[in-house]
């Protein structure tokens, strides 16, 4: 009677066993809670890459909030904007972007991420697709912030330049310090400077004039440039301008400091 008892109990144990198993496999699946929101939108200006025509850049940032009992796997492309009128826009590797490959169980994940939307377009939610799911998520975006250029452009010094001016043109030399706000060294030429004469005349830098550029500014350092600009005769000094990528910065010019150098 004792070998009989044993032996049903072996039996239970082992039937017992897959069952086990197969209970966990589906509370795993079933009790796996994902949710998202925006925490802050913003346009975003790039000195090194520029939307296609027609389009911006904006930047989200979201936080991934994963309440289930499994790890989540990410990838940006897997990221889209949809609009106030349903068009649905990709994210864009152009700026860098912090989403993490994976959310752990019981975790949350802060990222931000880049999307390309025409400029015609009003963002209105945000969706994604984990790897491995079915499961599409869906959050609201709230009102997009205006771009910020961390560009600062100060113009010290005008004065009449050496240089051999183009006909019925005057050279003049601006002397201006500027500061890289920017994660990133930016690359620096005379042709992404122009100047902007008080009849709307928007001059390119001169080839004959000292103009002193350095190659490249890195991350938080002010440089000191001189470029010299043909404009013509009549015309006075009033706007210094840098463009780069979707990058636009104007520095006033003050008049004074022009007439005081003759």
């Amino acid at each position: 009677m004792t070998a009989i008892i044993a032996y049903i109990v072996v039996i239970v144990v082992i039937l017992s066993v897959p069952a086990y198993i197969t209970i966990s496999a589906i509370e795993n699946v079933t009790t796996t809670k994902i949710s998202m929101s925006v925490v802050n939108a913003t346009e975003v200006v790039d000195p090194i890459y520029s939307p296609s025509n027609g389009n911006k850049f904006v930047q989200l940032t979201a936080t991934m909030t994963n309440d289930g009992k499994s790890t989540i796997a990410l990838i940006p492309e897997k990221f889209n904007i949809l609009t106030t009128d349903s068009v649905s826009c990709d994210y864009t590797g152009c700026i860098n972007d912090t989403v993490p490959a994976a959310v752990s169980e019981r975790s949350a994940a802060t990222f931000t991420i880049t999307f390309e939307v025409p400029t015609n377009k009003t963002p209105a939610k945000l969706t994604c697709l984990p790897l491995f799911t079915s499961t599409l998520i869906v959050t609201s975006i709230g009102p997009v912030s205006p771009p910020v250029a961390h560009i600062t452009l100060t113009v010290n010094t005008v004065a009449n330049g050496a240089g051999l001016a183009q006909p019925r043109c005057k050279c003049v030399l601006v002397g201006f310090n500027m500061t890289n706000g920017y994660n990133e060294t930016l690359t620096l030429t005379t042709s992404m400077f122009k100047l902007l004469t008080s009849s709307g005349t928007v001059c390119t830098w001169s080839s004959t004039a000292a103009n002193e550029v350095p190659a490249e500014l890195v991350p938080g350092a002010t440089g000191s440039i001189t470029i010299g600009f043909d404009i013509p005769i009549s015309d006075l000094p009033q706007t210094l301008i840098y463009e780069s990528g979707s990058v636009h910065v104007e520095a006033d010019i003050p008049s004074m400091d022009f007439a005081a150098s003759g």
